[in-house]
């Protein structure tokens, strides 16, 4: 049994996301989504609304055929039966994190537009007691912690299943991600389980907009609070933003490109295939809106225990030979200033 107004007004929620995985070879452009028919390839004549309380709906021009809803829309695309239709929703929603439980539907005072911030009104700034458990458990340093927490990327809460948790969430509460503050995994509404919860579209990078120059991206919610350490240490809280996408398979929404413009980043991408291709894709997105953009590369690098580095938070515990020894290694971000700074394109003035 499916809940087709939960369906059908989670994926309006998430059309831009929706329509990337039915047709990754559309375009965006103007709040609408356009691929050449419903077979999937390049071109405009089927058009999608992903944004507005018209979400969702979608016409192809060529054909003339259409409707309301992308439950229908991918029934068509796949020459599926209703059944199959809402199988295959249900499991992309609860595979993507691209839904909102009950619980939040019931907090709603109007209904759910695409694009509209969620009502994530359950966060809470997290105690001394929050941090110092986060810091063990993510050995990730308490200063670094509190930066997260005072720029309102880190937050807490209380869960009824899952006890106490803490989240990432963006400065405009269209996205969050979820998890249990005693590192054990999240117990899901439907009673499966998994590292975290997502809430919302994951398209949307956390820790933008920012006022800071310089924006160390990386991928998921427990590198961004490594990144934080990592700024922390360097001494450059007031120049460098972290920015975290929730996956390396999510594009970043058109919507959020703006926030990046004539910004410098920093990329410290998952060390394995997936994140390499992740941070490739965002790096491609980004040309001619950024300034410049690198990926720091981790080859060769070694944790304290001699295992090799692949993300931020395995950076943060380095060799110490391997840190003395490279003045990159130790800084970074300054030493990404000041290549930026020796190819002119910023300035630093008294």
């Amino acid at each position: 049994m499916h809940n087709l107004d939960f369906l059908k007004t989670s994926l309006a929620k998430s059309a831009y996301d929706f329509c990337q995985y039915v047709f990754p070879n559309g375009r965006y452009g103007n709040g609408e989504y356009s691929v050449g028919s419903l077979n999937g390839e390049s071109g405009n004549s089927l058009k999608i609304r992903t944004m507005g309380p018209k979400a969702g709906m979608w016409k192809d021009f060529a054909s003339g055929e259409g409707g309301s809803n992308l439950l229908d829309l991918l029934c068509k695309v796949r020459h599926y039966g209703f059944c199959a239709g809402c199988e295959e929703v249900t499991n992309w929603l609860h595979a993507t994190g691209n839904h909102m439980p009950c619980h939040m539907q019931a907090m709603l005072s109007k209904p759910i537009v695409a694009g509209e911030p969620l009502p994530f009104r359950d966060l809470q700034s997290g105690t001394s007691d929050d941090i110092k458990r986060l810091s063990n458990l993510m050995e990730i340093g308490e200063e670094g912690l509190h930066l997260a927490s005072k720029d309102g990327i880190l937050k807490f809460f209380n869960h009824p299943t899952n006890g106490r948790c803490w989240c990432v969430v963006d400065k405009r509460s269209r996205v969050r991600q979820d998890r249990r503050l005693d590192g054990e995994k999240f117990i899901l509404k439907d009673g499966s389980i998994a590292k975290s919860r997502t809430l919302g579209a994951p398209s949307y990078p956390i820790g933008l907009p920012t006022e800071k120059p310089i924006i160390c991206l990386v991928e998921g919610s427990s590198d961004i609070l490594a990144a934080y350490g990592l700024i922390y240490a360097e001494g450059l809280e007031e120049e460098v933003s972290p920015v975290a996408m929730l996956g390396a398979t999510n594009r970043i929404h058109p919507d959020a490109l703006e926030d990046f413009r004539g910004k410098f980043a920093l990329g410290f991408p998952d060390y394995d295939t997936a994140g390499k291709i992740g941070m490739s894709v965002w790096e491609k997105q980004l040309k001619g809106i950024v300034g410049a953009f690198r990926v720091f590369d981790y080859a060769r690098l070694l944790r304290d225990d001699g295992q090799p580095i692949k993300d931020v938070r395995d950076f943060l515990r380095i060799d110490v030979d391997q840190w003395e020894n490279d003045a990159t290694v130790r800084s970074p971000f300054g030493t990404f200033i000041a290549q930026l700074m020796e190819e002119g394109k910023i300035y630093v003035t008294d």
